[in-house]
């Protein structure tokens, strides 16, 4: 079985779609359904996440606007936020 949760993880840190695939020995398609399935934002030509990507994943995943995850210290020191997001 896929482990969805290491899958959404793995993209939100910036793996490629098809690195997880290659990993997990499964499709991009599966990857892709995966992360759909889970609300994560795609970057549609398969580069790696940008920081507005990653930005919107956190607020949806957390439940946070921009401005408290800045100003929440425990999401900041787990790296889902940076100072240059703040700017």
């Amino acid at each position: 079985m896929i482990d969805s949760e290491y899958i959404c993880k793995s993209y939100r840190e910036g793996m490629l779609v098809k690195e997880i695939a290659n990993q997990l020995g499964c499709s991009m398609a599966s990857i892709y359904r995966i992360l759909h399935e889970n609300n994560v934002q795609v970057e549609t030509n398969n580069k790696k996440p940008s920081a507005e990507h990653r930005k919107k994943n956190s607020e949806a995943q957390l439940g946070m606007s921009q401005e408290q995850l800045i100003s929440n210290p425990v999401v900041f020191r787990l790296g889902l936020v940076s100072k240059t997001d703040s700017a």
